[in-house]
């Protein structure tokens, strides 16, 4: 019998019987190594009290078949019960996470095709505090306030307010290495006043607007006090915030040359100059008495008023004080410069690599000008004003620079 043509090998038949064989072998190989479940869970705050709504939960899963290789992920988010299901993930090992403000969870499981309810316990990662305020100054009528927020479990928060003098603040250090230093939560710096002042006030405020997770964001209103420079310390489970603020009824605008100083003082409240108020500088020499202000509200100084650097022009009136913080750079120094620095980029780990880029011009009455000196010398300080390094750096005939330097490995509090 003579076998037709397209049942010989290389034939319709033939290829045929491949695709099919081809066929069963690919859905033979996806049910055996890529098996689907759906994975459900509760997620709970407070040790399992409360019901994490709204929680971000996060699948991950490595899948090793040759078929759908690599990171399966998956998220979603949890209902007001804090219950969420993932659907159609691949059996084996995996992680889920969850995530919600303050608490976190995470768990490694098998997944199977029958798995049953997941139940995702959330931890507390400790207490947030952040504290700032609208407007550093208040007069001795005002009531000053203060914003707090942040999270926590606790019920309340302890407010401490504490009173510098004139000696603690500006004889000691001037007022901007102060500022620096409670910005950084330093407690009270490398050199503390020779008596660190008792709190005139302690406050234990109740958190009013804390929400389920332990969230709150309120406005503090602390009693009235009386002309003078405060520190207001805010504590919640050992996390300590600082603030200071300044009650005083007087204004102070300052103008700094090379050549000479200027002070102009007013009421806070009308605007009217005032006479006969005390005016002194504070800078890398000390501090020195630059006169007492005219009819006018004004005080000059005429003269190379000292070295260059950061300087604090104080105005002294009873027990009120205002002041301003300014950089003035003598000729003596070489060419008035105006710079710009950027980095590569905005945040570092311990131990980066940071790249830097710098642009210098001269003012004039005309403009900017491009610089004639050739090189600047570039220091890098820690929040503690400790010099990481120090190099100079050439400078272009277009006035750029640029540089490295490494951030300290580990980081210290």
């Amino acid at each position: 019998m003579k076998t037709p043509e397209w049942m010989k090998p290389g034939g319709l038949a033939g290829v045929a019987l491949c695709l099919v064989g081809a066929l069963a072998l690919t859905a033979y190989g996806v049910t055996e190594e890529v098996e689907l479940a759906n994975v459900v869970g509760v997620a709970t705050l407070f040790d399992g009290d409360k019901p994490a709504a709204g929680a971000e939960v996060h699948f991950s899963a490595y899948n090793s078949g040759a078929d759908l290789a690599g990171m399966v992920t998956m998220r979603t988010v949890a209902d007001e019960n804090g219950r969420f299901t993932f659907r159609n993930v691949p059996t084996g090992y995996a992680t889920i996470r969850a995530y919600a403000p303050g608490y976190s969870s995470e768990t490694g499981l098998v997944v199977r095709k029958e798995v049953p309810e997941l139940a995702l316990s959330m931890r507390w990662q400790g207490d947030q505090l952040e504290m700032a305020t609208n407007q550093p100054v208040f007069t001795p009528d005002e009531s000053p306030t203060i914003v707090l927020n942040g999270m926590t479990r606790r019920a309340e928060i302890a407010i401490s307010v504490f009173a510098f003098s004139d000696k603690d603040v500006f004889d000691k250090r001037d007022t901007y290495a102060l500022t620096r230093t409670i910005a950084y939560n330093r407690g009270w710096g490398e050199q503390p006043p020779a008596a660190q002042p008792e709190p005139s006030q302690k406050i234990a405020h109740n958190i009013r607007t804390r929400d389920i997770q332990g969230k709150f964001a309120e406005v503090v209103e602390l009693p009235k006090l009386k002309e003078g420079i405060y520190v207001v310390r805010a504590e919640v489970d050992g996390v300590v915030r600082h603030q200071w603020i300044n009650v005083s009824r007087l204004g102070l605008i300052t103008k700094a040359s090379p050549k000479s100083l200027m002070g102009y003082v007013v009421d806070i409240t009308t605007g009217r100059p005032l006479p006969d108020v005390a005016v002194s500088v504070v800078g890398p020499d000390g501090r020195k008495e630059l006169g007492r202000t005219d009819a006018n509200g004004i005080v000059r100084s005429s003269g190379d008023p000292g070295a260059s650097g950061s300087y604090v022009m104080l105005a002294t009136q009873g027990g009120s004080r205002a002041f301003a913080m300014f950089d003035r750079w003598s000729d003596s120094d070489g060419e008035l410069a105006a710079m710009h620095i950027q980095m590569d980029r905005p945040i570092y780990r311990p131990g980066d690599t940071v790249q830097y880029k710098g642009f210098v011009r001269v003012p004039t009455q005309d403009g900017y000008k491009l610089p004639t000196f050739r090189s600047v010398q570039v220091r890098v300080l820690d929040p503690d004003g400790t010099e990481i390094s120090s190099e100079p750096r050439p400078v272009s005939a277009m006035g750029g620079f640029d540089g490295s330097f490494v951030t300290v490995p580990e980081i210290t509090g």
